[in-house]
């Protein structure tokens, strides 16, 4: 589980957006520009799983992000899809862990239940 939940590579985020950008083309931009917009891409989606990251791009190609169709999304909308498409694999992996570090209760002997009994009945008045 946590390996399917390991960062997207920069290699994938490249991906991701290489395959939107071809979906929705924009105006030309000069090289600054162009490169301050993919850091801005790469910073919003920092620490994203990279299967989330191809749901979200697949969501919005399949017009099932709630996006207008005609531009592409900005960093942050990328970012909100990507992290609901994660959100159950994360839940997930909570409750795994949880599972995975919790206590094994030990099994109470009958013996030691009659022994804890009688103790009650001394103590306890009728």
């Amino acid at each position: 589980m946590a390996q399917h939940l390991a960062p997207a590579s920069p290699a994938d985020i490249g991906a991701a957006l290489a395959l939107l950008q071809c979906a929705f083309p924009a105006a030309a931009m000069d090289a600054v520009t162009a490169k301050a917009n993919v850091r801005a891409y790469a910073l919003a989606l920092e620490g994203v799983p990279a299967f989330a990251l191809d749901e979200a791009a697949r969501r919005i190609l399949r017009g099932e992000a709630g996006l207008k169709h005609a531009f592409m999304p900005t960093p942050p909308q990328l970012r909100d899809i990507a992290n609901e498409a994660s959100r159950p694999a994360r839940w997930h992996a909570v409750q795994l862990r949880r599972l995975l570090d919790a206590e094994v209760e030990r099994e109470v002997s009958e013996e030691e239940r009659a022994r804890v009994a009688a103790r009650f009945r001394e103590i306890l008045p009728n």
